[in-house]
């Protein structure tokens, strides 16, 4: 059993050509759900989930009507922490972390004021 997480740090566009475009990202996390990877062991693994962690906010609903590929993501394990739900998940589990961060990264304020 294997999880892989992507870490996007850039705001993904909405331009095909892009390569930091929402396009882009469906097709890794698809890769991701689809191919091996290298495990710590030393073989290769097929991951039973992929996570995708941004801390921008990620209109989900754009993002599945955008792209039908994201539906079928979902039945292979894939989730996304975007930038509100990564504010909400520091709140709950972590309180003074989640107050910290906040205050020291215009990213984190955005993502907190949309949540």
């Amino acid at each position: 059993m294997a999880t892989v997480v992507q870490v996007k740090r850039y705001r993904p566009t909405a331009r095909a050509s892009d390569p930091h475009s929402f396009s882009e990202i469906v097709t890794q996390l698809g890769q991701g759900t689809e191919k091996e990877v290298p495990h710590i062991s030393g073989r290769r693994i097929l991951p039973t989930e992929v996570w995708l962690v941004t801390p921008y906010v990620i209109d989900t609903r754009a993002l599945q009507t955008r792209f039908e590929k994201v539906e079928s993501l979902r039945s292979k394990r894939v989730h996304i922490i975007d930038g509100a739900r990564l504010i909400e998940l520091m709140a709950s589990n972590a309180p003074l972390c989640c107050a910290v961060s906040v205050d020291h990264s215009p990213t984190l304020q955005a993502a907190y004021q949309r949540s």
